[in-house]
């Protein structure tokens, strides 16, 4: 049986990817013969559709069952449709290594396509990495949470320099930003992402760096420690 699990490096030591279209690698294990390999994820440029690119590539390879974070509907029918089985909840604490473990040991639950959802309606994990950008022009923002949850997809974003907005991207390396009120602006950042699936990809994966180390619940949990410790005296 071949298993495909989503990682973000080439080794059995390296940290599962809970993306499934946009993982960087799609680690191929051979449950009989213990062999594995690593396969560049070559929808990661996609503009959009990554994980119906994804689902294709897995079928060439003969893959018959997946492990991931969680797959969108989309994506979903396509693995469906070429009988590849997916198994939801791997999560990027664990190494590839972990996550065979767990598979082997019947921990992820079958996928049934709607995220886990009765209702079929997608959060943002499922959704947002079918953009092919991420657009936010807003007139105010607070911490805007729509530009980090884009951000910690991998989605490469356009949004407008208002308030904190600017403290969570950093312009021209994780996302771009344009005036507020300005659509010229706006339209041409959205093309020029667009129209360069290179360089966006790039800010993807370093927008999804930053938004993990300053936005994931460690960092938060650790700056919430220092802020008590600090009031504590």
């Amino acid at each position: 049986m071949k298993l495909c699990i989503t990682c973000q490096g080439t080794a059995l030591e390296s940290k599962v990817d809970e993306r499934f279209g946009r993982a960087p690698y799609f680690l191929i294990v051979d449950r009989e013969t213990k062999e594995f390999h690593a396969v560049r994820n070559a929808a990661l440029t996609a503009g959009r559709g990554a994980g119906v690119v994804a689902a294709q590539i897995l079928s060439d390879l003969g893959v018959e069952a997946l492990v991931t974070g969680i797959v969108g509907p989309n994506a979903f029918h396509a693995l469906k449709a070429a009988r590849i089985k997916v198994y939801e909840g791997a999560s990027e604490i664990d190494t590839a290594a972990a996550a065979l473990g767990k598979f082997t040991q019947g921990v992820y639950r079958g996928a049934s396509g709607t995220g886990g959802r009765s209702g079929g309606g997608g959060g943002a994990r499922e959704i947002l990495p079918a953009f092919g950008v991420f657009a936010r022009p807003s007139r105010y923002e607070g911490l805007p949470t729509g530009v980090v949850e884009a951000m910690a997809c991998g989605v490469r974003g356009v949004a407008t320099a208002v308030n904190a907005v600017s403290d969570v991207v950093v312009p021209g390396e994780t996302g771009l930003l344009v005036p507020p009120d300005d659509p010229r602006a706006l339209a041409g950042a959205l093309n020029s992402l667009l129209g360069d699936p290179g360089r966006a990809a790039a800010m993807g994966r370093l927008g999804r760096e930053r938004a993990i180390a300053q936005f994931g619940w460690p960092a938060i949990a650790a700056q919430t420690a220092v802020l008590y410790s600090e009031l504590a005296g």
